[in-house]
């Protein structure tokens, strides 16, 4: 509401000053064609400045600093003033000016561990805290003034279309005649001769023919010249700024502008000067005047025989028209929004209100499109801005804007400011005062989905809540499936080419990492475990056996960064050195068996829970066995998979409590080590019917 009071004040303002300049420079000159154009010129011009935003690059930024700060001081006072009408908005803008960076505890980087650690800032709570905020209701005048505008507004809307139908109902219900191709109403009131767009309205009974073909001359210039159109824009002006007296002044000078204009190509066309002047003033009678069209006996009479009887304009009056650059330039810098760019250095003239719009501007996940930039990708919450770096290490602090610069609170009060220039969907942030890195906002506003949308299929990732963090992406082949469908780093393939293509990007990659390859998997949580099946034997042939199901993670904690980096980890058995055993074999080596029929739709994970607790702790050898077949879907696999998962993490975690007094996580890796010999992860996959366990 206030935003949009502002906007009427600002393009008010806009058009004031500029028709201010026509009246005292223009208005006596007979350069009649620059008066139309730069009288039609600043009613665009002031509606459109407002919504400017230009970014200038100057290499010496100390001449402008100054004066841009002060245009902001002179924007936010009267912003202010008006922001006083709304207590809502008032009270807004001070919680954003007040809004300080002791509102955060901690800013530390976040690094998210294995096994479902993940180490959060505890920024959320706070955030939400800090905006959970409901203004005290109660009288606004805000809304009386939108209110009074409005009922305005659509009064003279309605008085327009009123006209609009008039005109219609007296063109349908008079006769129409041609004269040299013009469209003439023969209308029966005693009216006024007028015409609109391509029609002439005219009492031809009560004049000579003489005198009409002297009037049919004259509107013949205002069709011609789509001087209708001018009367329309003026009008709708009227309506969007009826409020401002100096609009109304500006429609009536644009109206006496076409007479001018068609008195003086009238003479032109060599009708005797004082005749012409003589059907004026017998034309000249006190009838009410149609307003939304071109009147010809409208303008004083007066006015319009002076004009024809003065001398022409001279150069040095026409030299006059130099003065709307200095006018252009002093609206332009006050009403638009203009960012200066210098070396090392950034400034711009926004108000307060500008500059909280424009945290709403930056809000959201921002991809780097720098070849060699800092970070894969950023992000801005309200009050919270993250930084994903290459080694998938996660760092957030609080922040504000001001100034093009935003200002990162560290935890020892120390502040670090950033420049950054804002271009469209586009943010270019200065790490150093030589290096920048470019990044893209993204239309979503997490990375796994910002990462799906550059595939040609929708992709509806399952749920996990066990997950492994990706620390070398550079490792990874991605592989995506849904329905019957395979793509190798978002290109899809056939599978009867897919070992092939998975061999070549494997080659891609250093040699000497090759052991530390994982495939990258997104799975349609609808998937037929058919093509999952297939998919397990070709990386098996090929030795790629380390894979990641990529899942949607539940937890709070996990940032929104790094959610396609995180993901539920596997190793494939190789298809040679293997001992296979089979499950009547189990016993005798002294290994219980615990089987996982996902083809049996009466068990559920949760169901087969606590009977894998009791497994665990009966015995110190154990396997479980997962049993699928084509019809089981990725998600029902992906659950038990989960479920035996937490089991075993939560066995760890326990012994860990009980015998070190610490969790695993915080333990060392050799005692994680000897943790994992005690309870181990093992769940063997058998290959549809076959009833085989790999081990």
């Amino acid at each position: 509401m206030v935003k949009f009071l502002l906007y009427l004040f600002e393009s008010g303002l806009c058009l004031s000053i500029l028709f201010m300049v026509y009246l005292f420079f223009f208005r006596k000159e007979t350069f009649f064609r620059f008066n139309r154009i730069y009288l039609i010129s600043i009613m665009l011009f002031s509606l459109a400045i407002p919504f400017v935003h230009l970014n200038l690059n100057i290499s010496n930024t100390q001449k402008f600093e100054q004066t841009f700060h002060e245009i902001g001081k002179f924007r936010s006072y009267y912003e202010q003033l008006i922001a006083m009408t709304d207590p809502e908005y008032l009270q807004n803008l001070k919680k954003y000016n007040n809004s300080g960076f002791e509102d955060f505890e901690d800013n530390s980087l976040n690094t998210l561990k294995q096994d479902n650690d993940v180490q959060g800032i505890g920024l959320e709570t706070k955030q939400n805290e800090v905006y959970n905020y409901k203004a005290t209701e109660g009288f606004s005048v805000a809304k009386l003034i939108l209110i009074i505008y409005l009922l305005g507004a659509l009064f003279f809307l309605f008085r327009i279309i009123i006209l609009f139908q008039w005109i219609y109902k007296t063109i349908f219900t008079n006769p129409i005649t041609y004269v040299n191709k013009i469209r003439v109403i023969n209308v029966k009131e005693n009216l006024p001769p007028f015409s609109f767009l391509g029609y002439v309205f005219v009492n031809n009974t009560i004049m000579s023919k003489n005198e009409l073909e002297q009037i049919l001359t004259h509107e013949k210039v205002h069709i011609k010249q789509l001087h209708s159109i001018d009367l329309l824009l003026a009008h709708l002006i009227s309506i969007l700024q009826w409020y401002n007296p100096l609009t109304w002044l500006l429609h009536k000078s644009i109206k006496t502008n076409h007479e001018f204009i068609t008195d003086n190509k009238v003479v032109q066309e060599g009708f005797n000067l004082l005749n012409y002047q003589e059907l004026l003033l017998n034309q000249f009678i006190s009838i009410p005047s149609v307003q939304l069209v071109n009147n010809f006996n409208l303008i004083s009479i007066k006015k319009r025989i002076a004009m024809m009887n003065k001398i022409k304009s001279g150069f040095l009056a026409k030299l006059k028209a130099l003065l709307i650059i200095p006018a252009s330039i002093v609206v332009f810098f006050l009403f638009a929004n203009l960012t200066v760019n210098g070396p090392g250095k950034a400034f711009n003239n926004f108000s307060i209100f500008n500059s909280q719009n424009n945290v709403s501007q930056v809000k959201g996940l921002w991809m780097n499109d720098s070849d060699n930039g800092y970070g894969l990708m950023i992000q801005f919450s309200s009050m919270k801005f993250s930084v994903l770096e290459d080694d998938i290490t996660l760092k957030e602090y609080p922040y504000q804007l001001k100034d093009n610069q935003i200002i990162l609170s560290l935890r020892d009060k120390n502040t670090i400011e950033l420049k950054y220039e804002l271009i469209d969907n586009q943010i270019k942030i200065w790490w150093s005062e030589s290096e920048f890195s470019v990044y893209t906002k993204s239309k979503f506003n997490n990375s796994v989905d910002e990462y799906l949308s550059g595939i040609k299929e929708t992709i509806n990732l399952p749920v996990i809540e066990n997950y492994w963090v990706i620390t070398r992406p550079d490792l990874c082949i991605d592989v995506a499936m849904v329905k019957d469908k395979i793509f190798v780093n978002k290109k899809i393939v056939n599978y009867s080419e897919l070992k092939d293509v998975l061999l070549k990007e494997k080659t891609k990659i250093n040699q000497l990492d090759a052991n530390l390859i994982s495939i990258k998997l997104y799975a349609d949580k609808d998937l037929s475990m058919e093509y999952m099946h297939s998919l397990n034997l070709i990386l098996r042939e090929i030795g790629l056996l380390k894979v990641i199901l990529m899942g949607k993670v539940t937890d709070e904690k996990v940032s929104k960064l790094q959610t396609n980096y995180i993901g539920m980890s596997k190793k494939l058995p190789p298809l040679v050195g293997v001992e296979i055993l089979s499950v009547e074999e189990l016993p005798i080596k002294g290994i219980t068996f615990f089987e996982i029929d996902a083809t049996n739709p009466e068990i559920t994970p949760g169901l087969l829970k606590p009977k894998f607790e009791e497994v665990l702790q009966k015995s110190e050898k154990y396997v479980a066995g997962l049993y699928y077949d084509n019809k089981t879907l990725f998600n029902t696999y992906l659950g038990y998979q989960d479920m035996a998962r937490t089991v075993v993490y939560e066995f760890r975690n326990n012994y860990a409590l009980n015998n070190y007094n610490y969790t695993y996580d915080d333990l060392s890796p050799i005692q994680q080590k000897e943790i994992r010999k005690i309870y181990p992860l093992i769940i063997s996959e058998a290959e549809f019917s076959r009833k085989n366990t790999e081990k």
